[in-house]
Protein backbone atom coordinates (compact mmCIF):
# COMPACT_ATOMS: atom_id res chain seq x y z
CA UNK A 1 0.00 0.00 0.00
CA UNK A 2 0.84 3.85 -0.87
CA UNK A 3 2.49 5.65 2.01
CA UNK A 4 0.51 7.99 3.89
CA UNK A 5 -0.29 11.32 2.72
CA UNK A 6 -2.37 14.41 2.21
CA UNK A 7 -2.78 15.65 -1.41
CA UNK A 8 -4.11 18.95 -2.48
CA UNK A 9 -7.06 18.03 -2.10
CA UNK A 10 -6.86 16.80 1.39
CA UNK A 11 -5.02 19.45 2.84
CA UNK A 12 -7.33 22.00 1.28
CA UNK A 13 -10.62 19.88 3.36
CA UNK A 14 -8.31 19.78 5.79
CA UNK A 15 -8.41 23.83 6.30
CA UNK A 16 -12.11 24.01 5.73
CA UNK A 17 -13.09 21.65 8.74
CA UNK A 18 -10.73 23.52 10.99
CA UNK A 19 -12.65 26.42 9.85
CA UNK A 20 -15.75 24.92 10.69
CA UNK A 21 -16.86 25.49 7.31
CA UNK A 22 -20.02 23.01 6.42
CA UNK A 23 -18.61 19.49 4.61
CA UNK A 24 -20.77 17.82 2.26
CA UNK A 25 -21.14 14.37 0.79
CA UNK A 26 -19.73 15.68 -2.42
CA UNK A 27 -16.55 17.14 -0.41
CA UNK A 28 -16.06 13.24 1.08
CA UNK A 29 -16.38 12.06 -2.39
CA UNK A 30 -13.55 13.67 -3.84
CA UNK A 31 -11.91 11.76 -1.11
CA UNK A 32 -10.76 8.53 -2.84
CA UNK A 33 -8.04 7.17 -0.26
CA UNK A 34 -9.95 5.24 2.34
CA UNK A 35 -7.29 6.44 5.18
CA UNK A 36 -7.14 9.43 4.24
CA UNK A 37 -10.62 9.83 4.65
CA UNK A 38 -10.74 7.71 7.94
CA UNK A 39 -8.07 10.53 8.97
CA UNK A 40 -10.28 13.98 7.86
CA UNK A 41 -13.56 12.94 9.77
CA UNK A 42 -11.50 12.18 12.96
CA UNK A 43 -10.29 15.87 12.48
CA UNK A 44 -13.88 16.41 12.44
CA UNK A 45 -14.71 14.91 15.05
CA UNK A 46 -11.73 16.72 16.78
CA UNK A 47 -12.49 20.19 16.01
CA UNK A 48 -15.92 19.66 16.87
CA UNK A 49 -15.10 17.49 20.83
CA UNK A 50 -17.73 14.41 19.45
CA UNK A 51 -14.54 12.19 20.09
CA UNK A 52 -16.95 9.03 20.44
CA UNK A 53 -16.75 9.21 16.75
CA UNK A 54 -13.19 8.49 16.71
CA UNK A 55 -13.63 4.61 16.78
CA UNK A 56 -12.60 1.12 16.01
CA UNK A 57 -15.39 1.48 13.00
CA UNK A 58 -14.06 4.57 11.69
CA UNK A 59 -10.47 2.79 11.37
CA UNK A 60 -11.64 -0.06 10.22
CA UNK A 61 -10.47 0.44 6.47
CA UNK A 62 -6.99 1.41 7.69
CA UNK A 63 -3.99 -0.73 7.83
CA UNK A 64 -2.83 -1.19 11.80
CA UNK A 65 -0.41 1.78 11.99
CA UNK A 66 -2.81 4.30 10.23
CA UNK A 67 -5.69 2.91 12.86
CA UNK A 68 -2.70 3.84 15.36
CA UNK A 69 -1.93 7.32 14.50
CA UNK A 70 -5.86 8.25 14.29
CA UNK A 71 -6.69 6.35 17.88
CA UNK A 72 -3.58 8.08 19.35
CA UNK A 73 -4.68 11.35 17.73
CA UNK A 74 -8.06 10.93 19.70
CA UNK A 75 -6.28 9.15 23.04
CA UNK A 76 -4.28 12.80 23.43
CA UNK A 77 -7.47 14.68 23.98
CA UNK A 78 -9.14 11.67 26.07
CA UNK A 79 -6.24 9.19 27.58
CA UNK A 80 -3.25 10.91 27.86
CA UNK A 81 -1.48 8.22 29.11
CA UNK A 82 -2.91 5.75 26.96
CA UNK A 83 -1.92 8.29 23.98
CA UNK A 84 1.67 7.92 25.03
CA UNK A 85 1.78 3.85 24.91
CA UNK A 86 0.65 4.11 21.69
CA UNK A 87 2.42 6.92 20.11
CA UNK A 88 5.94 5.47 21.43
CA UNK A 89 4.88 2.03 19.64
CA UNK A 90 4.17 4.04 16.34
CA UNK A 91 7.85 5.74 16.67
CA UNK A 92 9.32 2.56 17.53
CA UNK A 93 8.04 1.02 14.29
CA UNK A 94 7.43 4.19 11.83
CA UNK A 95 7.50 2.21 8.47
CA UNK A 96 10.56 3.80 6.34
CA UNK A 97 8.00 4.32 3.18
CA UNK A 98 5.85 6.64 5.55
CA UNK A 99 6.45 10.84 5.01
CA UNK A 100 9.14 11.87 7.65
CA UNK A 101 6.46 14.76 8.63
CA UNK A 102 4.30 12.60 10.30
CA UNK A 103 6.96 11.40 12.53
CA UNK A 104 7.64 14.73 13.57
CA UNK A 105 3.62 14.95 14.44
CA UNK A 106 3.41 11.70 16.57
CA UNK A 107 6.79 13.32 18.38
CA UNK A 108 5.02 16.71 19.50
CA UNK A 109 1.81 14.71 19.83
CA UNK A 110 4.18 12.69 22.26
CA UNK A 111 5.25 15.83 23.90
CA UNK A 112 1.65 17.02 24.62
CA UNK A 113 0.51 13.55 26.13
CA UNK A 114 3.91 13.18 28.23
CA UNK A 115 3.22 16.96 29.46
CA UNK A 116 -0.68 16.27 30.36
CA UNK A 117 0.67 12.92 32.75
CA UNK A 118 3.73 15.09 34.31
CA UNK A 119 6.83 14.01 32.65
CA UNK A 120 7.80 17.46 31.57
CA UNK A 121 11.30 16.42 30.85
CA UNK A 122 10.52 13.98 28.84
CA UNK A 123 8.22 15.72 26.58
CA UNK A 124 10.47 18.71 26.33
CA UNK A 125 13.06 16.27 24.62
CA UNK A 126 10.31 14.95 22.46
CA UNK A 127 9.43 18.15 21.63
CA UNK A 128 12.81 19.45 20.55
CA UNK A 129 12.79 16.25 18.13
CA UNK A 130 9.98 17.15 16.46
CA UNK A 131 10.26 21.00 15.93
CA UNK A 132 14.19 19.96 15.01
CA UNK A 133 12.36 17.47 12.52
CA UNK A 134 10.07 19.88 10.42
CA UNK A 135 11.57 22.65 8.21
CA UNK A 136 10.01 25.78 7.37
CA UNK A 137 7.51 24.36 4.57
CA UNK A 138 6.15 21.27 6.78
CA UNK A 139 2.78 21.36 6.71
CA UNK A 140 2.53 20.83 10.77
CA UNK A 141 5.06 23.02 11.91
CA UNK A 142 2.36 25.67 12.90
CA UNK A 143 0.74 22.93 15.15
CA UNK A 144 4.33 21.87 16.33
CA UNK A 145 5.16 25.70 17.55
CA UNK A 146 1.30 26.25 19.20
CA UNK A 147 1.93 22.21 20.79
CA UNK A 148 5.52 23.95 21.81
CA UNK A 149 3.32 27.00 23.62
CA UNK A 150 1.12 24.90 24.86
CA UNK A 151 3.40 22.82 26.48
CA UNK A 152 5.99 25.38 27.58
CA UNK A 153 3.12 27.15 29.87
CA UNK A 154 1.90 23.73 31.42
CA UNK A 155 5.79 23.11 32.40
CA UNK A 156 5.40 27.12 33.90
CA UNK A 157 8.14 28.31 31.50
CA UNK A 158 5.69 31.37 30.29
CA UNK A 159 8.31 33.49 28.57
CA UNK A 160 9.06 30.77 26.75
CA UNK A 161 5.83 30.08 25.92
CA UNK A 162 4.99 33.85 25.29
CA UNK A 163 7.91 33.32 22.19
CA UNK A 164 6.44 30.54 20.59
CA UNK A 165 3.30 32.20 20.63
CA UNK A 166 4.31 34.77 18.53
CA UNK A 167 6.29 32.04 16.53
CA UNK A 168 3.20 30.63 15.91
CA UNK A 169 1.44 33.78 15.08
CA UNK A 170 3.95 34.83 12.57
CA UNK A 171 3.87 30.71 10.71
CA UNK A 172 -0.39 31.30 10.75
CA UNK A 173 -0.18 34.48 9.25
CA UNK A 174 0.94 32.25 6.05
CA UNK A 175 -1.89 29.74 6.76
CA UNK A 176 -5.67 29.76 6.60
CA UNK A 177 -5.89 27.18 9.61
CA UNK A 178 -8.71 29.06 11.38
CA UNK A 179 -9.21 26.35 14.22
CA UNK A 180 -5.24 26.69 15.00
CA UNK A 181 -5.61 30.52 14.90
CA UNK A 182 -8.22 30.53 17.61
CA UNK A 183 -6.27 27.71 19.50
CA UNK A 184 -3.16 29.75 19.75
CA UNK A 185 -4.52 33.05 20.76
CA UNK A 186 -6.78 31.68 23.18
CA UNK A 187 -3.99 29.81 24.76
CA UNK A 188 -1.57 33.22 24.87
CA UNK A 189 -3.98 34.95 26.76
CA UNK A 190 -3.78 32.74 29.41
CA UNK A 191 -0.23 33.25 29.37
CA UNK A 192 -0.47 36.93 29.54
CA UNK A 193 -3.12 37.27 31.86
CA UNK A 194 -1.19 34.82 34.41
CA UNK A 195 1.68 37.48 33.83
CA UNK A 196 -0.73 39.96 34.29
CA UNK A 197 0.65 41.68 31.06
CA UNK A 198 -1.99 43.51 29.66
CA UNK A 199 -0.06 44.67 26.20
CA UNK A 200 0.50 40.74 25.11
CA UNK A 201 -2.66 40.31 25.99
CA UNK A 202 -4.83 43.08 23.79
CA UNK A 203 -2.20 42.05 21.18
CA UNK A 204 -3.74 38.11 20.79
CA UNK A 205 -6.67 39.04 21.93
CA UNK A 206 -7.59 41.23 18.64
CA UNK A 207 -6.16 38.20 17.26
CA UNK A 208 -9.06 35.95 18.64
CA UNK A 209 -11.48 38.20 18.07
CA UNK A 210 -10.87 38.64 14.26
CA UNK A 211 -10.90 34.31 14.05
CA UNK A 212 -14.27 34.36 16.17
CA UNK A 213 -15.99 36.60 13.85
CA UNK A 214 -15.07 34.09 10.90
CA UNK A 215 -15.72 31.12 12.98
CA UNK A 216 -18.38 30.80 15.43
CA UNK A 217 -17.35 28.87 18.37
CA UNK A 218 -19.11 29.40 21.44
CA UNK A 219 -16.52 27.75 23.73
CA UNK A 220 -13.51 30.22 23.05
CA UNK A 221 -16.16 32.98 23.45
CA UNK A 222 -16.58 31.35 26.32
CA UNK A 223 -13.29 31.23 27.58
CA UNK A 224 -11.75 35.11 25.69
CA UNK A 225 -14.79 36.48 27.89
CA UNK A 226 -13.92 35.30 31.30
CA UNK A 227 -10.15 35.64 30.63
CA UNK A 228 -10.54 39.70 29.83
CA UNK A 229 -13.09 39.44 32.37
CA UNK A 230 -10.74 38.67 34.87
CA UNK A 231 -7.99 40.72 33.28
CA UNK A 232 -9.89 43.70 33.57
CA UNK A 233 -10.78 43.27 37.59
CA UNK A 234 -7.30 43.23 38.04
CA UNK A 235 -6.16 46.05 36.11
CA UNK A 236 -9.00 48.05 38.29
CA UNK A 237 -11.97 48.43 35.68
CA UNK A 238 -15.20 47.90 37.69
CA UNK A 239 -17.47 48.96 35.14
CA UNK A 240 -15.99 46.78 32.14
CA UNK A 241 -15.42 43.57 34.23
CA UNK A 242 -18.69 43.83 35.22
CA UNK A 243 -20.52 44.23 32.06
CA UNK A 244 -17.87 41.16 30.90
CA UNK A 245 -18.68 39.09 34.10
CA UNK A 246 -22.33 39.47 32.94
CA UNK A 247 -21.51 38.91 29.47
CA UNK A 248 -19.65 35.59 30.47
CA UNK A 249 -22.53 34.21 32.93
CA UNK A 250 -24.93 34.70 29.65
CA UNK A 251 -22.67 32.28 27.51
CA UNK A 252 -21.53 29.65 30.03
CA UNK A 253 -25.38 29.09 30.29
CA UNK A 254 -25.99 28.56 26.46
CA UNK A 255 -22.34 26.58 26.04
CA UNK A 256 -23.00 22.86 25.83
CA UNK A 257 -18.78 22.52 26.28
CA UNK A 258 -18.99 21.56 30.00
CA UNK A 259 -15.48 21.62 30.90
CA UNK A 260 -14.96 25.23 29.19
CA UNK A 261 -18.15 26.07 31.35
CA UNK A 262 -16.06 24.48 34.48
CA UNK A 263 -12.59 26.70 33.26
CA UNK A 264 -14.76 29.99 33.07
CA UNK A 265 -16.89 28.97 36.83
CA UNK A 266 -13.35 28.40 38.64
CA UNK A 267 -12.39 32.37 37.58
CA UNK A 268 -16.30 33.50 38.45
CA UNK A 269 -15.68 31.88 41.52
CA UNK A 270 -12.47 33.72 42.66
CA UNK A 271 -13.70 36.88 41.72
CA UNK A 272 -17.31 35.62 43.51
CA UNK A 273 -14.99 35.22 46.43
CA UNK A 274 -13.79 38.73 46.40
CA UNK A 275 -17.14 40.86 45.84
CA UNK A 276 -19.51 38.46 47.08
CA UNK A 277 -18.06 36.48 49.99
CA UNK A 278 -17.09 32.65 50.53
CA UNK A 279 -20.03 30.97 50.24
CA UNK A 280 -21.24 32.43 46.95
CA UNK A 281 -17.89 31.59 45.26
CA UNK A 282 -18.17 28.05 46.68
CA UNK A 283 -21.54 27.42 44.92
CA UNK A 284 -19.77 28.40 41.29
CA UNK A 285 -17.18 25.52 42.25
CA UNK A 286 -19.62 23.38 43.56
CA UNK A 287 -21.02 23.88 39.80
CA UNK A 288 -17.80 23.19 38.18
CA UNK A 289 -17.24 20.12 40.17
CA UNK A 290 -20.38 18.72 38.64
CA UNK A 291 -19.24 19.74 35.30
CA UNK A 292 -15.87 18.36 35.26
CA UNK A 293 -17.32 14.91 36.69
CA UNK A 294 -20.00 15.04 34.20
CA UNK A 295 -17.61 14.94 31.17
CA UNK A 296 -14.74 12.85 33.34
CA UNK A 297 -11.83 14.25 31.85
CA UNK A 298 -11.20 17.34 34.06
CA UNK A 299 -7.07 17.02 33.79
CA UNK A 300 -5.30 19.72 34.91
CA UNK A 301 -8.73 21.80 35.84
CA UNK A 302 -8.88 19.40 38.80
CA UNK A 303 -5.95 20.64 40.54
CA UNK A 304 -7.16 24.34 39.78
CA UNK A 305 -10.28 23.69 41.21
CA UNK A 306 -9.01 22.28 44.40
CA UNK A 307 -6.63 25.44 44.12
CA UNK A 308 -9.02 27.73 43.80
CA UNK A 309 -11.09 26.63 46.40
CA UNK A 310 -8.09 26.46 48.80
CA UNK A 311 -7.30 30.21 48.09
CA UNK A 312 -10.54 31.47 48.17
CA UNK A 313 -10.69 31.61 51.66
CA UNK A 314 -8.02 34.41 51.62
CA UNK A 315 -9.67 36.05 48.86
CA UNK A 316 -12.43 36.30 50.84
CA UNK A 317 -10.89 36.52 54.52
CA UNK A 318 -9.84 40.04 54.45
CA UNK A 319 -13.43 41.75 55.21
CA UNK A 320 -14.53 39.43 57.48
CA UNK A 321 -12.20 37.60 59.47
CA UNK A 322 -9.71 38.42 61.60
CA UNK A 323 -5.92 37.70 61.41
CA UNK A 324 -5.88 34.91 62.93
CA UNK A 325 -9.06 33.34 61.73
CA UNK A 326 -6.96 34.12 58.47
CA UNK A 327 -3.90 32.79 59.33
CA UNK A 328 -5.70 29.49 60.55
CA UNK A 329 -7.35 29.67 56.98
CA UNK A 330 -4.47 29.70 55.08
CA UNK A 331 -2.64 26.86 57.31
CA UNK A 332 -5.70 24.28 56.75
CA UNK A 333 -5.51 25.36 53.21
CA UNK A 334 -2.05 24.22 52.84
CA UNK A 335 -2.05 21.02 54.78
CA UNK A 336 -5.22 20.31 52.85
CA UNK A 337 -3.59 20.91 49.14
CA UNK A 338 -0.38 18.72 50.42
CA UNK A 339 -2.87 15.81 51.55
CA UNK A 340 -4.24 16.17 47.92
CA UNK A 341 -0.52 16.65 46.11
CA UNK A 342 0.18 12.91 47.96
CA UNK A 343 -2.05 11.13 45.98
CA UNK A 344 -2.10 13.53 42.68
CA UNK A 345 -1.49 12.00 39.79
CA UNK A 346 2.14 13.34 38.19
CA UNK A 347 0.08 15.54 35.61
CA UNK A 348 -1.33 17.47 38.43
CA UNK A 349 1.14 18.25 41.26
CA UNK A 350 3.03 20.86 39.94
CA UNK A 351 -0.15 22.88 40.03
CA UNK A 352 -0.42 22.01 43.89
CA UNK A 353 3.07 22.62 44.73
CA UNK A 354 3.12 25.61 43.46
CA UNK A 355 -0.37 26.79 45.62
CA UNK A 356 1.45 25.02 48.57
CA UNK A 357 4.62 27.27 47.97
CA UNK A 358 2.50 30.39 47.39
CA UNK A 359 0.69 29.44 51.14
CA UNK A 360 4.31 28.75 52.51
CA UNK A 361 5.39 32.59 51.86
CA UNK A 362 1.87 34.20 52.16
CA UNK A 363 2.15 32.27 55.98
CA UNK A 364 5.33 33.95 56.79
CA UNK A 365 4.73 36.98 55.53
CA UNK A 366 6.13 37.44 52.43
CA UNK A 367 5.02 39.00 49.44
CA UNK A 368 1.62 37.55 47.37
CA UNK A 369 3.95 36.59 44.93
CA UNK A 370 2.88 33.23 42.57
CA UNK A 371 6.74 31.05 42.61
CA UNK A 372 7.26 29.32 39.16
CA UNK A 373 4.51 26.82 37.89
CA UNK A 374 1.44 26.13 35.62
CA UNK A 375 -1.49 26.87 37.69
CA UNK A 376 -3.32 30.15 36.54
CA UNK A 377 -5.51 30.15 39.72
CA UNK A 378 -2.50 30.82 41.79
CA UNK A 379 -1.22 33.74 39.45
CA UNK A 380 -4.98 34.62 39.63
CA UNK A 381 -4.85 34.85 43.39
CA UNK A 382 -1.89 36.52 43.73
CA UNK A 383 -3.12 39.67 41.97
CA UNK A 384 -6.18 39.54 43.59
CA UNK A 385 -4.79 39.76 47.33
CA UNK A 386 -2.31 42.09 46.13
CA UNK A 387 -4.67 44.55 45.07
CA UNK A 388 -6.89 44.05 47.96
CA UNK A 389 -3.59 44.70 50.77
CA UNK A 390 -4.31 41.18 51.44
CA UNK A 391 -0.87 40.24 51.37
CA UNK A 392 0.40 43.83 53.51
CA UNK A 393 -1.96 43.02 56.17
CA UNK A 394 -0.14 39.10 56.17
CA UNK A 395 3.01 41.20 56.11
CA UNK A 396 2.12 43.66 58.95
CA UNK A 397 1.22 40.74 61.12
CA UNK A 398 4.77 38.95 60.79
CA UNK A 399 6.69 42.34 61.65
CA UNK A 400 7.26 41.56 65.29
CA UNK A 401 8.41 37.79 65.18
CA UNK A 402 10.78 38.76 62.03
CA UNK A 403 12.17 41.60 64.09
CA UNK A 404 12.97 39.40 67.29
CA UNK A 405 14.53 36.89 65.20
CA UNK A 406 16.97 39.00 63.12
CA UNK A 407 17.80 40.54 66.68
CA UNK A 408 18.46 36.89 68.26
CA UNK A 409 21.14 36.52 65.41
CA UNK A 410 23.19 39.59 66.43
CA UNK A 411 25.28 41.11 69.49
CA UNK A 412 22.58 44.24 69.85
CA UNK A 413 24.44 46.69 69.35
CA UNK A 414 22.69 49.65 68.25
CA UNK A 415 23.82 49.26 64.15
CA UNK A 416 22.60 45.54 64.74
CA UNK A 417 19.08 46.78 66.52
CA UNK A 418 18.88 48.65 63.24
CA UNK A 419 19.82 46.53 60.66
CA UNK A 420 17.81 44.32 62.19
CA UNK A 421 14.17 46.32 62.09
CA UNK A 422 15.26 47.25 58.58
CA UNK A 423 15.13 43.52 57.67
CA UNK A 424 12.22 43.54 60.02
CA UNK A 425 9.96 46.50 58.09
CA UNK A 426 11.49 46.45 54.52
CA UNK A 427 12.32 49.69 54.73
CA UNK A 428 15.87 51.83 55.00
CA UNK A 429 16.52 52.31 58.99
CA UNK A 430 19.43 54.06 60.17
CA UNK A 431 20.78 55.50 63.66
CA UNK A 432 20.43 58.88 64.44
CA UNK A 433 21.89 59.63 67.98
CA UNK A 434 19.29 57.85 69.93
CA UNK A 435 16.75 57.40 67.58
CA UNK A 436 16.28 55.23 64.70
CA UNK A 437 15.08 57.12 61.05
CA UNK A 438 13.06 55.28 58.35
CA UNK A 439 13.21 55.89 55.37
CA UNK A 440 9.62 56.48 54.34
CA UNK A 441 6.97 59.15 53.68
CA UNK A 442 5.79 60.55 57.04
CA UNK A 443 1.97 59.33 55.64
CA UNK A 444 2.94 55.98 55.14
CA UNK A 445 4.13 55.39 58.45
CA UNK A 446 0.63 57.27 60.14
CA UNK A 447 -1.46 54.32 57.96
CA UNK A 448 0.77 51.66 59.70
CA UNK A 449 0.71 51.85 63.78
CA UNK A 450 2.02 48.23 63.95
CA UNK A 451 5.77 49.55 62.30
CA UNK A 452 5.30 52.49 64.59
CA UNK A 453 5.12 50.45 67.71
CA UNK A 454 7.84 48.34 66.45
CA UNK A 455 9.97 51.02 65.94
CA UNK A 456 9.41 52.82 69.26
CA UNK A 457 10.63 48.96 70.58
CA UNK A 458 13.89 49.42 68.41
CA UNK A 459 14.32 52.95 69.90
CA UNK A 460 13.62 51.73 73.95
CA UNK A 461 16.54 49.40 73.46
CA UNK A 462 18.41 51.66 71.79
CA UNK A 463 17.98 54.67 74.41
CA UNK A 464 18.91 51.85 77.58
CA UNK A 465 21.26 50.12 75.03
CA UNK A 466 24.05 51.69 77.54
CA UNK A 467 22.30 49.84 81.02
CA UNK A 468 21.42 46.46 79.63
CA UNK A 469 23.84 43.93 79.99
CA UNK A 470 23.88 41.49 76.87
CA UNK A 471 22.73 39.15 79.20
CA UNK A 472 19.39 40.77 80.64
CA UNK A 473 18.93 41.99 76.57
CA UNK A 474 18.69 38.68 75.31
CA UNK A 475 16.42 37.44 78.36
CA UNK A 476 13.83 41.13 76.99
CA UNK A 477 13.97 39.12 73.62
CA UNK A 478 13.02 36.10 74.64
CA UNK A 479 10.23 36.86 77.04
CA UNK A 480 9.06 39.50 74.08
CA UNK A 481 9.03 36.72 72.17
CA UNK A 482 7.10 33.97 74.68
CA UNK A 483 4.65 36.75 74.58
CA UNK A 484 4.24 36.69 71.04
CA UNK A 485 4.11 33.32 70.94
CA UNK A 486 1.07 33.42 73.41
CA UNK A 487 -1.08 35.80 71.81
CA UNK A 488 -0.70 36.05 68.51
CA UNK A 489 -3.64 37.63 67.78
CA UNK A 490 -2.66 40.72 69.29
CA UNK A 491 1.01 41.36 68.38
CA UNK A 492 0.52 45.24 69.01
CA UNK A 493 -0.30 44.48 72.61
CA UNK A 494 2.84 42.27 73.17
CA UNK A 495 4.49 45.43 71.81
CA UNK A 496 3.03 47.47 74.97
CA UNK A 497 4.44 44.46 77.09
CA UNK A 498 7.99 45.33 75.75
CA UNK A 499 7.80 48.57 78.05
CA UNK A 500 7.49 46.64 80.97
CA UNK A 501 10.29 44.15 80.20
CA UNK A 502 12.50 46.95 79.82
CA UNK A 503 11.50 49.20 83.18
CA UNK A 504 13.99 50.58 85.06
CA UNK A 505 13.89 48.15 87.70
CA UNK A 506 15.21 45.58 84.95
CA UNK A 507 17.47 47.67 83.81
CA UNK A 508 19.33 47.96 87.43
CA UNK A 509 20.11 44.01 87.04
Amino acid sequence: MASFSLSEEALKLLMRIKCGQTIGSEDWDEIQNEEVRAYLRAECAIVDERYSEISDVLVRPCRPFVASVILAYRDLFLHPKSAVSRIQALLKDFPEDFEICWRARLEFWLADSLHLIGEIDIGQKALANALASLNDTGIFRSEALAVTALSEYIAGNNESAAKYHHLTRSELAKSPDLFLKIFNSSMALRVFLKACDPVGFELFSADLDQALLKKDDRRYLLRHTGYRAMLMTLVGDVEESARLWRQGDLLAKETRMRWERGQYGILRGLVAARSDGLSIAQSFFDQVEADLESVGFPGPYLAELNCARALAPAIAGGAVFGLRPLIAALEAARESLSSQAEVASSALDAYYRQAIGFLDNLIDGGAAESPPGPSLVVSIVSQLLSSRGMARDLSDFRVLPRFLNELKKTPGTKNDIALALQEAIRLPVRVSGLQLVISAPDRALETRPDLLMVIELGELLIRNHELISSGVRARVIAEISAQVAHDIRSPLGALKTARYLISPKQQEE
